[in-house]
């Protein structure tokens, strides 16, 4: 918690300017079992998340004991994305590096294509690289839906890197439409490391950041042919 009491000016502030409109609690719970019994003993308050004012969907920051966090559905460029996230964690984490080092750092990318026409029309080939997935032909030809998932470890400058590729088809409804169905692609890319020695500078970490942002674009362009790669600007 000490994390979070050195940074108790700078998030409150994030209200203060109009940035983040609400602020909610992070708890965690736990169940304790002694034999036949279970008892659950108060959550534990272990940070606090941050919404965005124009639209809470679009951007939460959250702040924990042991971590930070940005999530955002709104996406231009690596370098805008990567700036802005630096004003909004790194005074937290320079505080925190007052007390500490970072252990983990995370990177996690979701993309999706929808199809708007006649979900029996759509044509996965233009946007899957279907021959690298390596999946059976029959799960292409009958239009169901499927999921493949995958992981493995490659090496950057500051070590061994853990890299999650997760793929699945499925009919999806608008929200706006629910009678309607669309076919979807959805891609999530994943790449985290932990280090073996404690980062102790704000810099160093960016540094690593940019490496697993290169490792997770190569991975996405990877699964999916040039023509969808170019339509995300990859």
């Amino acid at each position: 918690m000490k994390f979070l009491q050195s940074a108790t000016s700078y998030v409150d502030a994030l209200l203060e300017d109009g940035r983040f409109s609400d602020k909610k609690s992070v708890q965690a719970a736990s169940l304790e079992l002694n034999g036949d019994e279970a008892t659950a003993p108060p959550p534990e308050q272990i940070g606090f998340s941050y919404f965005a004012k124009s639209n809470p969907n679009e951007e939460v920051v959250r702040f924990q004991k042991d971590a930070a966090y940005l999530t955002a559905t709104k996406y231009g460029t690596w370098k805008a994305f990567s700036k802005h996230a630096d004003e909004l964690l790194g005074p937290f984490i320079n505080s925190a590096l007052d007390l500490t080092g970072i252990a983990h750092a995370k990177l996690e990318y979701t993309d999706r294509f929808v199809f708007s026409g006649d979900p029996k029309d759509a044509n996965l080939s233009e946007v899957l690289n279907l021959e690298r997935l390596g999946l059976p032909s029959q799960a292409f030809e009958n239009g169901m839906a499927w999921h493949d998932r995958r992981g493995w470890f490659e090496t950057i400058d500051q070590g061994p890197v853990l890299i999650n590729s997760n793929i699945a088809l499925a009919d999806v409804t608008p929200r706006d439409q629910p009678n309607v169905l669309l076919k979807s692609i959805h891609i999530v890319t994943v790449v985290e490391t932990r280090f073996e020695q404690l980062i102790e500078e704000q810099n160093t970490l960016s540094g690593v950041v940019d490496s697993l942002h290169k490792v997770n674009k190569e991975t996405l362009r990877s699964a999916i042919t040039e023509n969808a790669a170019n339509s995300v600007g990859l």
